[in-house]
C-alpha cells in the first residue's frame, strides 16, 4: 500500500469536490441528466444549482456543444483537446475551457473561464523558446533553459526539474528560482512523496494545477451519498482537489500554489517538472498549454541527444572493436591485447581497471585485485552466475565477494562471460572505484530512511528539514548500453585469445581449429553467421563486384522497440525472439544471399549479384513477412531495414555499412516498421 507523506494510506482517495478555478457538472453516462453539480455553478456559468440540476442537458449546454461531446466520447473516454467555448453569463460573453471525460459511468464537463489579458505576448515568447530550445545540442543547457522558458510564460517564483530514478526517488537537475535563499537545486526527494497511485494518475493527466492550495474545496450537489452513487475520480480533468496530504505537504514546503507537468519516458515516468508560487497565483489555461508544449518539446529533444550521445559510445566501441579486429590474424597473447587497448577501454567504460580471466591465466591492467584475489571472483562467477550473459553490480560491498576478497576501494564491478570452451568460460572485468557522493534529502527522517540505508545527519537550511546522507562505497551504476558493448567486446576477445590458444597448443590443433571456427563463425545464440564472419564475406563481394562488375547490396535491420520486449519478458524470452527471426529470415532467403548476426539485435542480409531495386524488394518481403508472424510470448514484432547498394572501388565496407545504418535509422524516425534505402552520400551528422 502506499503512503503518504505521513505514512497514511492515499490507496484511491477521492474527495467529493474541486478547486475553484472552475466548474463542474456530472451527467449521466448518455448525456441525458444531470447527476451533480459543483456549488460555485452560479459563480461560474450564471446558472442556480437548483435550475441546473431540474433541466435538461441541452438547456445547459446547448444542442451544439451536447452534441459534439456527445459524439467526441462515443469512442473516446476523454476529449482529445479541450475546447473554447463562449458563453453568455449573466448578459455578458464569457470564454471558456471546457474539458469532457469519462469517469464511474458518467460523463464530467468541466468549465474554466479565460480571460484574454496575456494572450496576446504569449505566442511570440512561446515561439522565441521554442526556437532556441531547438537549437540547444547539450543536454545539461537544454534543462537549464526548459525551466527558464517555463518560468517566461507562467511566472512562477519556482521551476525545478526532477529525474526520478530506479527506486523512484527524485533529484532536482535544473532550476530557476527568485528567491536563492529557496533553491532546491540538486536535492533528493523520497519516493514517498509522489507514490504509486500517483504517478499512475500522471499517466492519465500529466498536467496537476494547484492555484491556491489555501483555497476552500469546492463541494459537489448533492452529495454523491445521497445519489448512491460512487464518488468521482477526477484523474483525467483539471479541477481535481486537492488530498489532505498533498495540501499538507505543500504547506510544509512553504508553497501556495503549483503546476507540476509529469514527463513520460519510453516505457515510464522519466521526471516532473514542478513550479512552485509562494504565493497564491492563477495562471490561464493558454499559459498553462504552452508550458506543457514546451516541456514536450523540450524532453524529446533531451531524448534525442541522449540517444546521440549513446550512438557516439556505441561508434567508439565500434571503433574499438575494429582495431581489435585487426589483430585477429596474428598470434598476440591476450595479455599483450590488455597493454595495447587497456586504457582505451578503461576511459571508454569509464572504470579504473580490467581484467582478463581464462585457462587459469590472469591479466589486468589498472586498479583491480591481487591475482589470487581475481581467481577466487571468477570462480565464485562460474559457480553463481549460471547463464546470465553478465554480472553487474555498483555496490560490492553488500555482494558476497567482500566476504571473499579484499576489495578495498572497488566497488563496481561488471563482468561478462568469454566464450572460450562449451564447458568452462574465462572472464572479462570491469572495476570502479566507490565515489564519495552527498546526497541533501527534503523531507521526513524517518520517511527518508525507509528508502536509504545510510546515516542521516541534520543541516538547518531553507526553513524545513534538509537531511545529508554520505555514501562512499558505491561506484556508478553499469547503463544497459555499456553492458551490452562490454559483452561484444568480450566476444573480439574470446576470438583472439582462442587464436593465441591455437598457436600454444600445436598438440591439440585440430580441437582447437574447429573449435575457432565456431566461436569465429556462428553466432552462439542464433546458429548464424557472426559479425566476423560476415565481415569476411562482405569484403569479398566487394572485391568480386569491383572485379566482375556486378552489383550488391546489404540489408541491416534490427527489431522495433525490442529494448520492451526484455524489459517486458525479461532477456530470454528476448533471446527466444531473435532466434526465431533467424530463421524466419533464413526461410525467405535465396542460396545466394547470406544472412549474420551483427550484433544485439542486429542483422546483415548480404543479397549478392543483387541492385538497389531488387534488394529494396527483398526487404520489403522480409519485413512482409516478419509482420505476420507469431512469436511465442510475445506475439506480433515489426523490424525496420536500411538498404545499400554498394558503389564499387569508391567505399569500403565500413562505409557502405554506415550508409545502410543511416537508411535504417530514417526507418525508424519515420515510424518503424518500413524500408529505407541509402543515399549514395554519407551524411556528416
Amino acid at each position: 500500500m502506499a503512503t503518504s507523506i505521513e505514512g497514511q494510506s492515499v490507496s484511491d482517495i477521492r474527495i467529493d469536490g474541486i478547486q475553484s478555478f472552475g466548474c463542474l457538472i456530472r451527467f449521466d453516462s448518455l448525456l441525458q441528466e444531470v447527476l451533480q453539480v459543483s456549488a460555485n455553478l452560479q459563480e461560474k456559468l450564471g446558472i442556480s444549482i437548483d435550475k441546473a440540476l431540474t433541466s435538461a442537458p441541452k438547456d445547459i449546454l446547448g444542442s451544439k456543444l451536447q452534441q459534439r461531446i456527445k459524439q467526441s466520447l462515443s469512442n473516446n473516454l476523454r476529449l482529445s483537446a479541450a475546447l473554447i467555448i463562449n458563453r453568455q453569463v449573466l448578459g455578458t460573453y464569457q470564454r471558456f475551457y471546457v474539458m469532457a471525460y469519462r469517469s464511474d459511468d458518467s460523463i464530467i464537463i468541466e468549465f474554466e473561464p479565460l480571460s484574454r489579458s496575456g494572450e496576446q505576448r504569449l505566442m511570440p515568447i512561446v515561439n522565441e523558446w521554442l526556437s532556441r530550445l531547438a537549437q540547444v545540442q547539450q543536454i545539461e543547457l537544454l534543462q537549464q533553459m526548459l525551466v527558464q522558458s517555463i518560468q517566461a510564460v507562467t511566472g512562477y517564483d519556482r521551476v525545478l526539474l526532477c529525474q526520478f530514478d530506479s527506486h523512484w526517488n527524485r533529484t532536482a537537475i535544473a532550476e530557476v528560482c527568485r528567491n536563492p535563499s529557496r533553491s532546491l537545486l540538486n536535492y533528493r526527494f523520497p519516493a514517498s512523496d509522489i507514490p504509486a497511485q500517483v504517478r499512475n494518475r500522471y499517466v492519465i493527466q500529466p498536467l496537476r494545477n494547484i492555484p491556491d492550495v489555501n483555497a476552500q474545496i469546492v463541494p459537489l450537489t448533492p452529495t454523491s451519498a445521497d445519489l448512491d452513487l460512487p464518488q468521482l475520480d477526477l484523474t483525467a480533468g483539471m479541477l481535481r482537489a486537492l488530498s489532505p496530504h498533498h495540501q499538507r505537504y505543500l504547506r510544509e514546503i512553504k508553497v501556495a500554489a503549483s503546476l507540476s507537468i509529469a514527463i513520460a519516458g519510453e516505457q515510464q515516468l522519466w521526471g516532473i517538472l514542478t513550479c512552485h508560487h509562494f504565493t497564491a497565483v492563477e495562471v490561464s489555461a493558454a499559459e498553462r498549454d504552452a508550458a506543457f508544449n514546451l516541456v514536450q518539446m523540450a524532453t524529446q529533444r533531451m531524448f534525442l541527444l541522449q540517444a546521440r550521445q549513446q550512438a557516439t559510445f556505441l561508434q567508439q566501441v565500434l571503433d574499438s572493436r575494429e582495431l581489435l579486429s585487426t589483430e585477429r590474424d596474428k598470434v598476440v597473447q591476450p595479455k599483450a591485447l590488455l597493454e595495447k587497448y587497456g586504457k582505451n577501454w578503461m576511459q571508454l567504460f569509464n572504470c579504473s581497471g580490467i581484467a582478463l580471466l581464462y585457462h587459469d591465466q590472469v591479466s589486468c591492467t589498472g586498479e583491480t585485485l591481487d591475482s589470487y584475489e581475481l581467481d577466487i571472483v571468477g570462480k565464485w562467477l562460474s559457480e553463481h552466475n549460471g547463464n546470465k550473459v553478465c554480472w553487474a553490480c555498483d555496490q560490492l560491498s553488500n555482494s558476497p565477494l567482500d566476504k571473499l576478497v579484499n576489495l578495498r576501494s572497488r566497488a563496481g564491478l561488471l563482468a561478462v562471460p568469454l566464450p572460450i570452451e562449451q564447458n568452462q568460460s574465462g572472464w572479462l572485468l570491469l572495476f570502479r572505484n566507490a565515489k564519495k557522493v552527498q546526497f541533501s534529502w527534503v523531507g521526513k527522517k524517518q520517511i527518508i530512511e525507509a528508502e536509504t540505508s545510510n546515516p542521516l545527519h541534520r543541516v538547518e537550511e531553507r526553513g524545513y528539514e534538509i537531511w545529508v546522507e554520505t555514501i562512499d562505497t558505491e561506484a556508478p551504476r553499469w547503463s544497459v548500453k555499456e553492458q551490452h558493448a562490454a559483452q561484444d567486446l568480450a566476444e573480439d576477445l574470446a576470438v583472439a585469445i582462442t587464436v593465441h590458444q591455437i598457436s600454444r597448443l600445436n598438440t591439440e590443433l585440430q580441437r582447437a581449429n574447429k573449435q575457432l571456427k565456431e566461436i569465429a563463425h556462428t553466432d552462439t545464440l542464433t546458429k548464424i553467421w557472426n559479425r566476423y564472419r560476415m565481415e569476411l564475406a562482405i569484403d569479398a563481394e566487394l572485391a568480386a563486384a569491383e572485379r566482375y562488375g556486378h552489383p550488391c547490396s546489404i540489408l541491416l535491420f534490427d527489431v522495433d522497440r525490442f529494448k520492451s520486449v526484455n524489459d517486458t519478458y525479461g532477456h530470454d524470452v528476448g533471446d527466444q525472439v531473435l532466434t526465431r527471426l533467424a530463421e524466419e529470415v533464413q526461410s525467405k532467403l535465396r542460396i545466394s544471399d547470406n544472412l549474420g548476426r551483427w550484433g544485439g539485435e542486429e542483422f546483415i542480409v548480404l543479397a549478392s549479384h543483387n541492385s538497389l531495386e531488387e534488394a529494396i524488394a527483398l526487404a520489403e518481403r522480409l519485413r512482409q513477412h516478419i509482420e505476420t508472424v507469431e512469436f511465442k510470448t510475445v506475439g506480433k514484432i515489426t523490424v525496420s531495414i536500411g538498404v545499400a547498394e554498394a558503389i564499387p572501388g569508391k567505399e569500403s565496407r565500413r562505409r557502405l555499412f554506415e550508409r545502410a545504418d543511416q537508411a535504417m535509422y530514417r526507418a525508424k524516425q519515420s515510424g518503424r516498421n518500413r524500408v529505407e534505402a541509402a543515399s549514395t552520400e554519407l551524411s556528416a551528422s
